[in-house]
């Protein structure tokens, strides 16, 4: 890797820290650089690989710092030094260094030899091993820096294996780290030599390592204003990246980088947690991501889980992994008790950990504890007995006395060990016979669970993935502890509630409890909302729908992935930010979205989603959605579930891309909250609306279905809940063509 680093000088400290290249203020950022007077300026170059003849880079640097058309130093002014001494060495450094008043170029370029700690050699000869020929690197750098110039410039083309990330001094340094050809004057030769295409007409450090391959700029003490060379490409347009053929593998691990907008809806939904858990602290919430496999659930739990991290205690549960672990509810007390132990600070550690044991004594009961503590105060009484009367004569004796007791010690150890796993549930075996041997176990755990909230310290919220990877049994065991023994504990007390973010296909979810009260469904179930839908909609305050990608972001994504740069248009993004950041409604926002360009909506659908969980907005949107409170179901829990999926289909078509006007999405939502059934099939195929609407009869939903769109404020066609649903949005009015014989036809949604 090749880098531009700020080192120290002694003043500084060592050359060996950490730094990264310091953002430019706006002064610096609008000053424009003027050309260093080569007349005021000195280059020394070394080539320790052939001192006595120099090499072909050398010569050639040398040569391009000389150019008139690149810099015009003087061949008096730019030299080439066969010096293998290294006090010689360093008084020709010193000299020109005093010379130099505004730039002061030093290139080394040779074998490098590092040694404990953080010293290095700069060999001067690599053919002389011995001591004479070594020049410290740290002596090389506080002769660069004592130099009066304004801009110090080290250029160490060797291969160190030890990184010089500086503190802060004002020398900067190109180096290329970990090999031994580093080829780094040969490439700062070529971009002095050929230009850097659409770059500045002069080139400062900053852009010459940035147009060298790898090359991140680090700055000294600062930005410098003078430039080192004339661009002798300024002018031309850039090239465009010459093609590639190579696909690189991808894995199918959750990602660690955001490719989908994921990043914006982690921030709503944790900016949605952070407010119910500050308005109703008592209150347990549960959120539902809803996704066939390989729609980026873990990915997004991954994302909420770093934005919460700081606020909440993250609590992650693998579902399918502990899926043959017995009861269902051990392996999830276990994974909230570890989290909220470790979640607190190393003095509290111990203190808790041991709290919480003794919790569990008490569920247990002390029968089998006492006995076990009686026989230890017993043998520690013994052994302060001895100690009290020693006697080294007696010593002999004292130790055949000790040894047994340290035997009973470690036997009354391992006993209370084993006795710990049995009865404190310190193993599923033992929480099994706890089950087993208790009056009201589940009442004890779920006290339990109530316990360790309430010494979290902050707010606790549990992600469980994979759920859908689970059989029938785990699958709805796992949800009725979540239930029972967390959400509704008798044990709990006010504030003693976590929130819940479950991954799992809502599908398999369903199908689960659908199977497993198989008997019930034909008592239960209601029109357009089965016996699966029910249990969903009783569990999950929030369902969160993760479809596939609309044509322009699955385009966009899979270029991410093939690394192909895509070309932007800054002055047409800026503008849409402006006027998305001064929006004053989400109508406002969505009109945004519907003017500029596609590929410009993808770019600012993030800025545009978070824009609309701005609280004054959503105060202008919940207002403007009271028109449709009498068409909604008469119960509280349909009129927040009305609510809650509006909100979460205005966030996931925003990030989408996908503008739709706040009538049509909300009488969509309507359908999608009261009739979940009819909705996933209007998914999958939206003109089926249109056949419903148009028909007569049909079963009590869809009479009830009918009524609802004569009595909407705007009409809902299937062309609308194409949108409604991100699927291929219609903003025009034309259809999409028909694609001729022999043309691949788009997919079908689902």
């Amino acid at each position: 890797m090749v880098e531009s680093q700020n080192v120290p000088t002694a003043k500084g400290g060592g050359p060996f820290g950490s730094s990264s290249l310091a953002p430019e203020s706006e002064a610096e950022a609008a000053f424009e650089p003027r050309l260093a007077d080569p007349g005021r300026s000195r280059a020394v170059l070394i080539d320790g690989d052939s001192p006595h003849v120099p090499g072909i880079e050398i010569s050639e640097l040398a040569l391009a710092l000389m150019d008139g058309a690149v810099w015009g130093l003087s061949a008096s002014d730019c030299r080439i030094h066969s010096v293998t001494e290294r006090a010689k060495m360093l008084a020709q450094l010193r000299q020109s260094a005093r010379d130099a008043t505004e730039a002061f170029v030093v290139c080394f370029k040779g074998p490098a030899v590092p040694h404990e700690g953080r010293d290095v050699d700069l060999r001067l000869d690599a053919s002389d091993t011995s001591a004479e020929s070594m020049l410290p690197l740290i002596d090389l750098l506080n002769t660069v820096a004592s130099s009066s110039a304004s801009l110090r410039l080290l250029i160490l083309d060797c291969g160190l294996s030890a990184d010089l990330r500086g503190l802060g001094g004002p020398v900067q340094v190109l180096v290329r780290h970990r090999s031994a050809n580093t080829g780094l004057s040969a490439a700062v030769v070529s971009v002095l030599s050929g230009g850097v295409r659409g770059g500045p007409e002069l080139l400062t450090v900053d852009e010459i390592a940035g147009a060298v391959r790898s090359v991140a700029a680090h700055r000294g003490d600062g930005p410098s204003r003078l430039a080192l060379a004339r661009n002798r490409a300024f002018g031309l347009p850039s090239a465009p990246p010459p093609p590639s053929h190579h696909v690189p593998w991808q894995h199918d691990t959750p990602a660690s980088r955001d490719l989908l907008q994921r990043e914006a809806l982690a921030r709503i939904l944790g900016k949605r947690l952070r407010q119910v858990t500050t308005e109703a602290p008592g209150v347990s919430f549960l959120a539902h991501l809803d996704g066939q496999w390989g729609t980026g659930k873990s990915t997004l739990l991954n994302l909420l889980a770093e934005d919460l991290g700081e606020d909440f205690v993250v609590v992650g549960f693998n579902a399918w992994r502990h899926s043959r672990v017995e009861p269902t509810w051990y392996p999830l007390l276990t994974a909230v008790r570890d989290t909220v132990v470790d979640s607190r600070p190393w003095y509290h550690f111990r203190l808790l950990r041991l709290r919480e044991t003794l919790m569990r004594i008490r569920y247990a009961g002390a029968s089998w504890a006492l006995p076990m503590a009686a026989t230890s105060v017993a043998i520690t009484a013994g052994v302060l007995a001895l100690s009290a009367n020693w006697d080294p004569v007696r010593s002999g004796a004292i130790l055949s006395v000790a040894g047994p007791a340290l035997a009973v010690a470690g036997l009354v150890w391992g006993a209370s060990r084993v006795a710990a796993r049995l009865f404190l549930w310190d193993s599923a075996r033992g929480a099994r016979i706890f089950e087993q041997s208790h009056k009201d176990p589940m009442g004890e755990v779920a006290h339990h669970f109530a316990w360790l909230l309430r010494h979290a310290r902050r707010p606790v919220v549990i992600f469980i993935d994979d759920l859908d990877r689970c059989d029938r049994a785990t699958v709805v065991e796992t949800l009725e502890v979540v239930q029972n023994l967390i959400r509704e504990s008798p044990g709990a007390e006010p504030g003693d509630a976590a929130s819940f973010v479950v991954s799992a296909d809502g599908a398999w979810l369903r199908c689960a409890f659908e199977g497993h009260f198989e008997d019930f469904k034909a008592a239960i179930d209601e029109p357009g909302r089965p016996l699966g839908y029910l249990f969903q909609d009783k569990l999950f305050q929030l369902s969160v729908p993760l479809r596939f990608l609309p044509g322009e972001q699955q385009s966009s994504y899979m270029a991410s992935l093939l690394t192909l740069g895509r070309a932007t248009a800054p002055g047409e993004d800026a503008d849409a930010a402006r006027r998305i950041a001064s929006a004053r409604s989400e109508a406002e926002v969505v009109e945004v979205l519907r003017e500029v360009p596609a590929d410009v909506r993808v770019r600012v659908a993030a800025q545009a989603a978070v824009k609309m969980a701005d609280p004054d907005i959503l105060r202008s949107t919940e207002h403007a959605l009271l028109k449709f409170a009498p068409l909604l179901q008469p119960n509280p829990r349909g009129i927040k579930r009305f609510l809650n999926t509006y909100t979460v289909l205005r966030t996931l078509r925003t990030l989408e891309a996908v503008p739709v006007d706040l009538d049509t999405l909300a009488a969509w939502a309507m359908i999608r909250s009261r009739w979940p059934q009819l909705a996933d099939e209007l998914e999958a195929r939206p003109e089926l609306l249109d056949e419903l609407a148009a028909g007569g009869g049909g079963d009590a939903a869809t009479v009830e279905l009918r009524a609802l769109l004569a009595a909407l404020p705007v009409p809902l066609t299937g062309r609308e809940v194409r949108a409604c649903c991100g699927n291929r949005p219609a903003l025009d009015d034309a259809e999409p063509p028909v694609p001729p014989s022999g043309d691949i036809a788009p997919p079908p949604s689902r």
